[in-house]
C-alpha cells in the first residue's frame, strides 16, 4: 500500500508540473512558395548554399522562439526527451549513424509551448544555420497558424500516461520571407528624420 501510494503521489507531481507539447515535422510533399514560383521541400533543400544537415527549422509563438526537445542520452531506451532553454532549432533532414543524410525529414519533433495564448500566431520558420554568422539560424521561408487551430489536434499536456492521439503540425505550404532593400530602408530611413525634424 505504502509503494502505491508513492507511486502515485509522484505521478501527481509530474502532471502537476505539465507542460503543453506539439509535435511537428516535416511534410516531404510540402512547397516553399519563392519568387513567384514553388518548389518541393527536397528542391528548395538544393537551393540553399550550406550542406543538407545544415538545414533547420524552429517554431515561434508570436515573437517567442520556443524550446525544441531533443534526444539525451541519444538511443536510450524509452527516449528520455530534453528541453534546453537555448535550444529553439531542430535539424529538417534526417542523418544515420554514419552522419549521412537520409531520405527522410525530421518527424515528431517535441515543441515545448512557454506560450500558450490560443490567439497567438505560430509560426513554423524553416532556413539553415549560416557557417559565415557564427552559425546563425537564418529563416528563409516560415507557414503560420493560430494555436487554437493547432491545439487539440497537434498538442498535448507532458505527464499524461495516455499514448498521443495528435499528430505533427506539418505545412503544406511555407512562403520566403521577403528580404528588405537596403534602397526602401534608406528611403524609409530619410523620411523618418525629415519628419522629426518639422516644429
Amino acid at each position: 500500500m505504502k509503494k502505491a501510494l508513492t507511486t502515485i503521489l509522484a505521478l501527481l507531481t509530474i502532471l502537476s508540473y505539465a507542460t503543453q507539447i506539439m509535435w511537428v515535422g516535416i511534410d516531404e510533399n510540402a512547397l516553399v512558395h519563392i519568387n513567384n514560383s514553388a518548389l518541393s521541400i527536397s528542391d528548395w533543400i538544393t537551393t540553399l548554399q550550406c550542406a543538407p544537415e545544415d538545414v533547420g527549422a524552429r517554431i515561434r509563438v508570436g515573437d517567442m522562439a520556443m524550446p525544441a526537445g531533443y534526444e539525451d542520452p541519444p538511443d536510450q531506451q524509452p527516449p528520455c526527451v530534453v528541453f534546453d532553454e537555448d535550444v529553439s532549432e531542430f535539424g529538417v533532414v534526417v542523418t544515420d549513424t554514419y552522419g549521412e543524410t537520409t531520405v527522410m525529414y525530421a518527424d515528431w519533433q517535441p515543441i515545448r509551448l512557454d506560450n500558450v495564448d490560443k490567439s497567438a500566431i505560430v509560426y513554423y520558420e524553416i532556413g539553415y544555420w549560416d557557417e559565415n554568422l557564427d552559425w546563425e539560424f537564418v529563416t528563409v521561408a516560415t507557414a503560420a497558424d493560430t494555436l487554437d487551430n493547432l491545439w487539440n489536434q497537434h498538442t498535448y499536456k507532458a505527464g499524461t500516461l495516455l499514448p498521443p492521439a495528435e499528430t505533427p503540425w506539418k505545412p503544406s505550404d511555407y512562403y520566403a520571407i521577403p528580404e528588405s532593400s537596403p534602397s526602401i530602408l534608406a528611403i524609409l530611413g530619410t523620411l523618418f528624420l525629415l519628419k522629426r525634424r518639422k516644429p
